[in-house]
């Protein structure tokens, strides 16, 4: 389904071909990562994150439908079979009814939500900028990066490495975590790290990602907020997201 369902957005805009919803409800697949969905609320919190579209049978056409949510409670009632959801964490659900019976409750516990930022796969060349490291020199099989809100939370094992030349003395050996920007952020420039202390960024550095080249690595060890690192937008001053590391594993 290509057609615009709220605003300029389609579902190839919000999950990958292949998601889908099994017989019970459950829906598998990834959720794509969207930043600016200004159409769906006026809400600037709500304008960015995961979104489902959701298509009722033809015979819910013209017919109110109420859709609460699992997780909040929140009741919205519409005359609608085309329905685009905020899923803001994988602990989602949706219940849809009509006439006072159940159609479906859609599940996101096997879903995969995207963020801004996602692991690469693990042959992934992060390109001469980065060391001509691959993923895997850098951190284990195991790793993976869940999604609450605008929090990620990676878990698994990070290596550590030595002799990392492309970064300065004194930074060179520790643990480094590659990210791939999704195309929202391409052509931006970014501040990575460090914290917004009145209009002035303090510490971290500037990163513009872009089609070529959507890789960073991060060095661990220069968080400045414990096991955090945060992403600012340079010409907006706004914070972005964060990655907590505080659930990973370093060895």
């Amino acid at each position: 389904m290509n057609q615009p369902l709220i605003g300029d957005k389609t579902a190839s805009d919000m999950v990958t071909p292949d998601t889908k919803v099994l017989i019970d409800g459950t829906v598998v697949g990834e959720l794509k990562y969207i930043s600016d969905y200004k159409d769906f609320s006026n809400n600037p919190e709500e304008q960015k994150g995961n979104f489902f579209p959701t298509v009722l049978g033809d015979k819910y056409k013209g017919k109110e439908i109420t859709c609460t949510g699992i997780k909040n409670g929140g009741v919205t009632k519409e005359v609608d079979n085309e329905w685009v959801l905020r899923v803001s964490s994988q602990e989602s659900g949706f219940k849809f009814e009509c006439d006072d019976e159940e159609i479906i409750t859609l599940r996101f516990k096997e879903a995969t939500l995207n963020g801004p930022v996602v692991i690469p796969p693990l042959d992934t060349d992060l390109g001469k900028a980065n060391g001509g490291k691959t993923v895997l020199n850098l951190i284990g099989a195991d790793v993976k990066i869940s999604w609450d809100g605008t929090t990620g939370k990676p878990t698994g094992k990070i290596k550590n490495v030595e002799k990392y030349d492309t970064y300065p003395d004194g930074q060179r050996n520790g643990h480094y975590f590659p990210v791939q920007f999704s195309e929202q952020y391409y052509d931006k420039e970014l501040h990575v790290g460090g914290s917004l202390s009145g209009d002035e960024f303090t510490a971290g550095s500037n990163f513009t990602p872009n089609k070529d080249d959507p890789y960073l690595v991060i060095r661990i060890e220069n968080c400045t907020d414990g096991n955090k690192v945060k992403v600012f937008d340079v010409s907006t001053k706004e914070e972005l997201f964060t990655i907590d590391f505080s659930a990973a594993t370093l060895f």
